[in-house]
């Protein structure tokens, strides 16, 4: 029966102490983990191929966001330029909207995902 409640007793104590997680302890702020994406050529929205067709370089758009349950950083960047190539040829021209989210560990700095999607808006008038 001492067994018993000793077992019980520990278990109480120390079940809560063990199960809780390390705080997330971030090496990036908002702004340096946009210029360490920069950095590493992660961010790679427009092809070289298109912006040597391009007369001007398009504006690119990015917001960062810590999660804390995960202790990870989400990157979402955003650009857009015109486009006459294939379908496009055929009306006013395109607007091409290109998304990339990146995820970020903030503990170690290690690429967790990174998913691009391109819209493609016809200019009819």
């Amino acid at each position: 029966m001492k067994t018993y409640l000793f077992l019980l007793i520990f278990l109480l104590v120390w079940l809560p102490i063990a199960a809780q997680k390390k705080p997330c302890v971030s090496k990036f702020d908002s702004i340096s983990v946009v210029n360490y994406i920069e950095e590493k050529g992660w961010l790679d929205l427009i092809p070289v191929k298109t912006l040597a067709k391009l007369s001007y370089f398009p504006e690119v758009v990015s917001t960062a966001s810590l999660n804390q349950a995960t202790c990870r950083w989400k990157v979402v960047s955003q650009a857009s330029y015109h486009s006459n190539d294939g379908d496009c040829r055929f009306t006013n021209g395109c607007t091409v909207v290109v998304k990339q989210a990146i995820v970020v560990n903030a503990r170690n700095k290690r690429l967790v995902s990174r998913r691009k999607n391109m819209k493609i808006y016809p200019n009819f008038e």
